[in-house]
Order: C-alpha cells, then sequence, then structure tokens
C-alpha cells in the first residue's frame, strides 16, 4: 500500500475504523500490466500558426515535475444495486480491479453520482433516488480518487440536508469538491489541486441544475446566493469562472454533467457548449450523464492553446444492464504547467457494479469503438 494511499485512510477516519473493523476484502486482484492500456492519440495535433500571445496564466515557478498524469473517470454511483454487493463483498468492492491504476496517477477525479449519508428525505415527484452509505467514502478513499464533480442530476436526491452531509463526509475524507457548495459563490469556486507543483482549477456544471419534479414542492438542484446546489452551465457564468480559474492555475479543468442518455455520441448542444468553453480558456473539458461513452476531439483555444474534449467518459461504478452502460473508460491526461500534452484511454468493462480493466481482444474492441466515435465528431464541426 503506497504512501499517498496511507495518507488517505489516515485522514478519514471513518475509513480508518472500517478498515481495522474487518469490513473490507482480504485481497484485492492483480491489475494487467500497464500495456493493456493503448494509447489514441499521444499528443496533439500542431497548433495553426497564431500571432504571439502573452499567456493569461500563472507566470511559470522553478523546480517540480515537467509533466503529471490525471485519471479521469465518468460516473460513480455507490447506491442501489452496488450497495447491496457492497454488503456481500466490502466496501472496496467496487474499486477492487481499478484502484492500482488509479492510485498510480498523481491526481484521480471523478463524477460522484450518488450523495453520501443518511439525513434528508427524497425529493418529491423525482422518481429515482440515490443515497449511499456514509460509509461508502471508504472506496474512494482506497481508490485513491482526489476530488471529484457533484454537478448531476442526483447529488440532491435527498435534499440539502444530505446534500451538505455529503460535503462534509468528503471534506472529512480530504476529497475535494467541484461544482457544487452552500451556496452559488461556492458552488462556482475552483477546486484547485497542487498536483506536484503543476496547479490545476477545477469547474463543474449541470445542464440539468435548473429542473425540479413536483409544483408542489420546485425544489430545483440549482444553488442561489442562499441556498445550497450546484452550478448550473449558464454560459455567463462559466466564461467568468474559467477566466478566474485561468488566472489562478496551470491547467483549467471543466467538467459538465450534460447530453441525452444511452447514446454514443454528443448533441449539438453538448458540441457548441464544449468548442465555447475552450473559446473561454479551458484545456479539457470533460463529459457526463449519458451512462455511454462518447468520442474525444482535439480543440484550439486562445492563443493557439490545444485543449481536449471528452464529451462523456461513461459509467465508472454503475449497476446498469444494458450494454451501452457498461463501457467504461479510464481517461489518462498528461499535463504540463503550459496545458495538456497528450492522452491515453484505459478500456473498462463494468461487471457486476465493478470495472475491470480490458485486455487482448476486448480491449481491442472497445478501443477501436472509442476511435471510430471520435473520427465521427471531425467529419461534423458543431454549430453556432
Amino acid at each position: 500500500m503506497g504512501l499517498r494511499l496511507l495518507r488517505r485512510l489516515s485522514w478519514s477516519v471513518a475509513a480508518a475504523v472500517l478498515l481495522l473493523g474487518g469490513c473490507v476484502p482480504g485481497t484485492v486482484s492483480r491489475l494487467p500490466s500497464p500495456e493493456a492500456s493503448v494509447r489514441l492519440q499521444a499528443s496533439p495535433p500542431p497548433a495553426p500558426a497564431v500571432p504571439a500571445q502573452k499567456s493569461a496564466g500563472p507566470p511559470d515557478r522553478v523546480g517540480g515535475p515537467e509533466t503529471v498524469t490525471l485519471a479521469a473517470v465518468g460516473d460513480i454511483m455507490l447506491a442501489r444495486g452496488v450497495d447491496t454487493a457492497m454488503k456481500k463483498h466490502g466496501l472496496l468492492y467496487p474499486f477492487a480491479r481499478v484502484a492500482e491504476r488509479l492510485r498510480a496517477a498523481d491526481y484521480a477525479f471523478a463524477n460522484l453520482e450518488s450523495p453520501l449519508g443518511v439525513a434528508g428525505r427524497p425529493i418529491p415527484g423525482k422518481g429515482i433516488w440515490f443515497r449511499a452509505r456514509p460509509e461508502a467514502v471508504a472506496g474512494l478513499v482506497y481508490a485513491g480518487i482526489d476530488g471529484v464533480t457533484v454537478a448531476n442530476n442526483h447529488i440532491l436526491d435527498y435534499d440539502e440536508e444530505n446534500f451538505l452531509e455529503t460535503l462534509a463526509i468528503l471534506r472529512q475524507s480530504r476529497i475535494g469538491v467541484a461544482g457544487g457548495g452552500e451556496d452559488l459563490a461556492a458552488a462556482r469556486r475552483p477546486l484547485l489541486a497542487d498536483v506536484r507543483g503543476i496547479r490545476v482549477a477545477f469547474l463543474g456544471y449541470s445542464q440539468f441544475a435548473d429542473l425540479y419534479w413536483d409544483r408542489r414542492y420546485p425544489r430545483s438542484f440549482a444553488a442561489t446566493e442562499r441556498r445550497p446546489g450546484v452550478a448550473p452551465a449558464r454560459e455567463e457564468m462559466v466564461a467568468e469562472d474559467v477566466y478566474r480559474a485561468r488566472r489562478q492555475a496551470d491547467v483549467v479543468i471543466v467538467a459538465y454533467h450534460w447530453g441525452d442518455e444511452y447514446v454514443n455520441h454528443p448533441n449539438e448542444a453538448q458540441r457548441r457548449l464544449a468548442r465555447h468553453t475552450v473559446e473561454f480558456g479551458a484545456d479539457v473539458v470533460l463529459g457526463s450523464h449519458p451512462h455511454a461513452i462518447q468520442g474525444i476531439e482535439w480543440a484550439t483555444g486562445p492563443g493557439g492553446r490545444r485543449a481536449l474534449i471528452a464529451y462523456s467518459l461513461g459509467n465508472f461504478v454503475m449497476d446498469q444492464q444494458r450494454p451501452v452502460t457498461r463501457e467504461s473508460m479510464i481517461l489518462k491526461l498528461i499535463l504540463s504547467r503550459r496545458g495538456i500534452l497528450g492522452y491515453e484511454v484505459v478500456p473498462v468493462r463494468i461487471e457486476a457494479g465493478q470495472p475491470r480493466i480490458l485486455e487482448g481482444e476486448e480491449a481491442r474492441l472497445l478501443l477501436e469503438k472509442i476511435q471510430r466515435l471520435s473520427a465521427d465528431l471531425s467529419q461534423s464541426q458543431p454549430g453556432g
């Protein structure tokens, strides 16, 4: 067990108690070798010639690594069928076959699709409610998840009392939060991480923040000046937030909860918002919500700065059974103080709520699918 994990476990009192109490599996399956991951594109294509412009980011600093790695994954849902599996196999079950790979990155980031805790009541009329046990945070700690976006359509399933409980549990476990907070200002505030000397800012937004499900209780998930919630995906807010984050960080990553469910292609609104976000100054755009993987493409931002858009990382820990919902990935980003240098895709399939890294023919087939989905993006350009 590495020093990084030991430090994280020592910070999380709940996780430590659970580990000492023997509520976790005794062994973890050996992971496939790093050769199981296939690099779809090692570096961005050459940028077109543009006039030199002064960088809007912070000045370079002396010392520290030239590059760091960031592992990004999609929806992590620790309730419902996944909770049933954890009660049978232990709290670390969802991550037993991928934790080593995630912990190998310098930073790991995910979309937390389920709130944590015991407080609150179901939001009236919603129909599907997620809430994981508070001790389920031990799995996130074990997997080396350093930060999460909570800007999604389930994090307030049990209303703001449970939402605030979730934030407290994550903070106690030293897991950073983007996209949600005690009010709108907190929800829009970037999660700032010093990743071995390279400063990374994470912002999170939900396309569904303004929805509500019962006219008698019109409680949307959107944060306001006086109400907890998530950051809504409003372009004027995104532009302001990216502008500010650009001055605090070397790399700016924006996570969106958006799009249509169970489809492998982004819609026009996703593509348009992604391009605008790059124009605002983001280096990376990460998507979640469709419960299906979607393509990846390069884009060009201000001053010719290259940016990466991953429209949907798919599920990562989830109990859905449709074939499209079980295809997943770990997106490994290679970052420097000047932005994103390249990426790798590690192909994953979810089995009984547990992600498994693919090898051999299985890996080849899924990677070829991701390549096709990405190539399709180059055949059509977003309007607007």
